[in-house]
């Protein structure tokens, strides 16, 4: 087992390394390095470089880009064009209703509206497990001719990371 990365020159280091091996191939010897190396630089980011929670405009707004929307097509997610124009110019908070219908119309993630930091995620034998709201659910990949298969479970609010 690889030691863990200590300090942010080590960390440097081995994203340069893992750069360096970007393109291995499954079947290439270096391929357990580079899983090796990923698992590591991702403890490490995790435990020292925390990711800010997004902002719910910003997120909106993104959105917008991503599919070429403009104002007044918020309409039916937000309200009248001068409800949109005050949630985006950060003059008006984003209700329950307004969250709701937003993740439900575009598909903004909840964390992203509630300006919540993103579920944790972990990896282990090929499956993911995440963190939502307490409750842990798991996705497992299949052959490639497969899809995803998910289960919801236990309870996972006071696991470790």
């Amino acid at each position: 087992m690889n030691p863990p990365i200590k300090n942010d020159q080590e960390l440097k280091t081995a994203l340069e390394r893992l750069d360096a091996l970007w393109s291995v191939e499954p079947s290439d010897p270096a391929w357990n390095e580079r899983e090796s190396l990923s698992e590591r630089i991702s403890a490490y980011e995790d435990a020292h470089h925390e990711i800010p929670p997004p902002d719910p405009v910003d997120a909106i707004r993104f959105r917008m880009e991503q599919q070429g929307l403009r104002q007044k097509d918020l309409v039916p997610f937000i309200g009248p064009e001068s409800r949109v124009s005050e949630i985006l110019n950060r003059k008006r908070k984003l209700t329950k209703r307004m969250i709701a219908s937003l993740h439900e119309g575009l598909g903004i993630p909840l964390s992203s509206l509630h300006g919540l930091p993103p579920a944790p995620t972990r990896r282990w034998a090929g499956a993911t497990v995440t963190c939502i709201g307490g409750v842990k659910r798991t996705e497992t990949q299949g052959a490639p001719s497969t899809a995803a298969t998910s289960t919801y479970g236990q309870n996972c609010r006071n696991q470790a990371a």
